[in-house]
C-alpha cells in the first residue's frame, strides 16, 4: 500500500513537516548563534540596497565593525522578498529559508527515485526530513540547508547531463556557503566519467559546466579585494594557509564548537538514532555493491577528503550535512530489507525524533522575558556609541548597541585576548585589557556562565571572570534581574 501510493505520502510529509517547521520558527525568535548573524546581514543589505562588506556595530579590533565574509546569496534574496511584501518580516524569512528544506527532502527523494527504484522510495524522505540537524537547521537561519539542496540538485542536474544547469547551481551553492566547494573536485570527476569516450564532447562539457559557477567566483574575488581587508578574507590564500597549518600541526583552530565529531552523544543528538541504524544494518549485513548506486560514493568522497583536510577532526558536526542526501539514498536499502515490525519502529522513531527536534529547538530559541527586559534597558540607557562585552549576536538586532566578543585583543602573542582577559593574572591586568579594548559595559547572560575550575572555553563567561567584575575598580552594576546582569564603566 506504502509503494502504491509514494506520491502522496511525499506530499503529506512535505506539508506536515513544512507547516510545523513554519509555525515553530514565527512563534519564537531569531537568537540563536549564527542565525542572528545572517539575519542581521540580511537586514543590512536590505536598508543598504546592495551587499555591504561589514557591519560597524559588531566586534571592534583593527579594521573596526566586522567584515562579512559569509556568501550573500540567501541575504540578497531575502531582502529582495522583503522589499517586494512591504518591510523586514520574520515570517517571511522562515517561509523563505524552508522552501531550502522542501526542496533537499524532494531532491533526496528523487535521487533515490534515479538509484533504487519505486520500491520504498518515500522513506528516504522521511528519513532526511527528521534528521535532527535537517529540522533544526531547517527551523534556525543556518546556511547549512540551502547550501545541501543546491548542491543536492547540482549532483542530480549531472546524472541527468545538464551540465549549464549543473554548473549555476554549484556557482550558486558556493554563493551561499563556502564548503560547497568541496563538493566541486567530484562533480569534476563525474562530468569526466560521464564524458570520457568522446575528448571533444568532455572539454565542451567540462567548459559549460565549470564555466557559469566560475564567473560567480570571480565576480565574488573581485568584490572581496576591494571590500574586505586580507588577513580576514576567508577565501584568501593567507586564511586558507592559516588554517591548513593549525590543522596539520595537530592544534585547535580556537573556534568553540558547540557539537564535536569524536563526541558519541553529540552525533547521536545531530544524526538521529534512524539513520546510524540504517547504516549499522547495512554493513552488518554486507550487503551486495550497487554499482548503479556507487555514484553517490563520489560526492560523499570528495567532500570528506575536503572535510578533513580543511577542519580535521576537531569539528562542528553540522559541517557534515550536505553529505546527508547521498547517505540516506546509499543506505536505504537497508529499509526493504527489514521484517514490517522493525520498519514501523524506525518510522515511529522518525516522527518521534521529528517532535522532539521541533519542541528542542523552540524552547532554546525563545528569548526569556529576563533577557528581552535587558536588551530594552540597553537600548533606552546605553549610549549609541557604547561597546558591550557579549557573545551573542542577537543583541545588535534586538538592541541595537555595539557589541565586541572574538575581536577581543590580549597581551600576549600566543593567547587570544578572550583568555587573556578573562584568566588575567590580577585585577589591574584584568582592568586593563578593558579599557585597552574601550570596553564600556559588560553584559553578563547568567545562563552562559561556566564553572571554569575544570575547563577553559570562551563560549561563555567564565565563573571566576564574573565573580571578580563586583571586586573590580570602576565597575558598577547598572541593571539585574533572574536572567542577566548588566556592568558599567563609572565616569
Amino acid at each position: 500500500m506504502w509503494d502504491k501510493y509514494h506520491s502522496k505520502i511525499i506530499w503529506v510529509l512535505l506539508g506536515i513537516s513544512t507547516c510545523l517547521i513554519i509555525i515553530n520558527g514565527v512563534t519564537s525568535e531569531v537568537s540563536l548563534g549564527d542565525e542572528s548573524h545572517h539575519y542581521r546581514f540580511a537586514q543590512n543589505i536590505f536598508w543598504a540596497g546592495k551587499r555591504v562588506p561589514f557591519d560597524p556595530l559588531y566586534e571592534s579590533g583593527n579594521p573596526p565593525g566586522f567584515f562579512y565574509n559569509a556568501p550573500p546569496l540567501w541575504h540578497m534574496v531575502l531582502s529582495y522578498l522583503w522589499k517586494i511584501t512591504g518591510g523586514i518580516s520574520q515570517a517571511i524569512a522562515q517561509v523563505y529559508h524552508v522552501l531550502f528544506f522542501i526542496l533537499l527532502v524532494w531532491l533526496t527523494y528523487v535521487l533515490a527515485k534515479e538509484t533504487i527504484g519505486k520500491e520504498g522510495r518515500w522513506f528516504p524522505a522521511l528519513i532526511i526530513a527528521t534528521v535532527p540537524m535537517v529540522v533544526s537547521f531547517s527551523t534556525l537561519f543556518y546556511m547549512d540547508v540551502p547550501m545541501a539542496a543546491l548542491c543536492t540538485l547540482s549532483f542530480y542536474l549531472i546524472l541527468k547531463r545538464r551540465y549549464i544547469e549543473a554548473g549555476v547551481a554549484s556557482g550558486l551553492a558556493y554563493f551561499t556557503k563556502l564548503n560547497a566547494g568541496f563538493f566541486f573536485p567530484g562533480f569534476l570527476f563525474l562530468v569526466f566519467w560521464n564524458e570520457r569516450r568522446n575528448f571533444w564532447g568532455l572539454v565542451k562539457k567540462l567548459s559549460l559546466f565549470t564555466l557559469l559557477g566560475l564567473i560567480i567566483y570571480i565576480l565574488d574575488h573581485y568584490w572581496r579585494n576591494i571590500n574586505i581587508a586580507r588577513q580576514m578574507d576567508t577565501i584568501g590564500w593567507s586564511y586558507v594557509s592559516r588554517r591548513l597549518s593549525t590543522v596539520y600541526a595537530g592544534a585547535k583552530w580556537g573556534e568553540y564548537l558547540n557539537s564535536h565529531l569524536t563526541n558519541p552523544v553529540d552525533l547521536a543528538k545531530y544524526f538521529g538514532l534512524a539513520l546510524p541504524f540504517l547504516i549499522f544494518f547495512y554493513l552488518l549485513r554486507f550487503r551486495q555493491w550497487d554499482k548503479k548506486a556507487a555514484v553517490l560514493w563520489v560526492p560523499v568522497v570528495s567532500y570528506l577528503i575536503s572535510f578533513i583536510i580543511i577542519f580535521g577532526i576537531e569539528a562542528d558536526i553540522r559541517y557534515l550535512l550536505p553529505i546527508l542526501p547521498f547517505l540516506v539514498v546509499l543506505f536505504i536499502p537497508s529499509f526493504s530489507s527489514l521484517g514490517h515490525r522493525l520498519r514501523f519502529i524506525l518510522i515511529a522513531l522518525c516522527i518521534l525524533q521529528f517532535i522532539s527536534t521541533t519542541y528542542y529547538v523552540h524552547q532554546r530559541r525563545r528569548i526569556p522575558p529576563e533577557v528581552k527586559e535587558g536588551f530594552e534597558y540597553i537600548k533606552k540607557n546605553v549610549p549609541n556609541n557604547a561597546l558591550i562585552l557579549y557573545p551573542e549576536e542577537n543583541l545588535l538586532i534586538y538592541a541595537q548597541r555595539r557589541i565586541i566578543w572574538r575581536a577581543v585583543q590580549g597581551n600576549k602573542p600566543d593567547h587570544g585576548g578572550l583568555q587573556c582577559l578573562f584568566w588575567a593574572g590580577d585585577d589591574k591586568e584584568m582592568n586593563d585589557l578593558l579599557a585597552a579594548n574601550h570596553i564600556n559595559y559588560i553584559f553578563i547572560k547568567k545562563s552562559r556562565v561556566y564553572d571554569d575550575s575544570k575547563e577553559h572555553h570562551i563560549g561563555g563567561y567564565p565563573k571566576s571572570f564574573a565573580e571578580k567584575l563586583p571586586h573590580l575598580d570602576g565597575w558598577l552594576k547598572s541593571f539585574e534581574n533572574p536572567g542577566v546582569e548588566l556592568w558599567g564603566r563609572a565616569n
